[in-house]
C-alpha cells in the first residue's frame, strides 16, 4: 500500500463517520467512546505504517536500506 492512499482511507474514514452522523443521524457514542474511537483509529493507523512501503503522502516507494 502507498503512504498517499493511507491518507485517503484516513480521510475517507473521517468523512464517512461525519456523513453518517448527518445523514442519518448515527449517535455514535451509543457504540463506543470519544477515547475508545480514538484509540481504535490509532491503531488502524499503525497498523497500516507496517503495510505501507512509501513515506506518508508519497506514491514512489522507499528507497531499500
Amino acid at each position: 500500500m502507498k503512504g498517499l492512499r493511507t491518507l485517503m482511507l484516513n480521510g475517507g474514514t473521517a468523512v464517512l463517520i461525519a456523513l453518517l452522523t448527518w445523514a442519518i443521524g448515527v449517535d455514535w457514542t451509543a457504540y463506543v467512546s470519544p477515547t475508545v474511537g480514538m484509540l481504535i483509529l490509532a491503531a488502524a493507523n499503525f497498523g497500516l505504517r507496517f503495510i505501507t512501503n512509501s513515506a506518508v503522502g508519497s506514491s514512489t516507494p522507499a528507497p531499500a536500506g
